[in-house]
C-alpha cells in the first residue's frame, strides 16, 4: 500500500485542508461577485442611456441591490443576468 501526505500551500504558507478549501471557495465567490457586478453595470437603459449601480448586500453571497433610472433598465438587467 502506498501512503502519501498532501500539503496545501497558499501565499507561500502551508495551510490545513479546510483552510485551503475555504480560500478556494472565497476566491470563487469573489470572482462571481466581480463578474456579476460588471455584467449588471454594463447594461444601459435604452430610454435614458444610463447605467445601473450594483451594491453588494451580503458579504457572504452574491446578493446585489441594483439602483437605476427606471423599470425599463431593471427589465434589461433581469434579461441580461437571467433574473425573474
Amino acid at each position: 500500500m502506498i501512503s502519501m501526505k498532501l500539503t496545501f500551500r497558499t501565499g507561500g504558507r502551508e495551510v490545513s485542508e479546510s483552510q485551503f478549501a475555504d480560500k478556494v471557495m472565497n476566491a470563487a465567490l469573489e470572482t462571481a461577485r466581480k463578474n456579476l457586478k460588471a455584467k449588471i453595470e454594463a447594461v444601459r437603459c435604452p430610454v435614458h442611456h444610463q447605467k445601473a449601480e450594483a451594491i453588494l448586500k451580503d458579504s457572504r453571497g452574491v446578493n446585489f441591490e441594483v439602483r437605476g433610472c427606471c423599470d425599463v433598465l431593471a427589465q434589461e438587467i433581469k434579461k441580461t443576468v437571467g433574473g425573474s
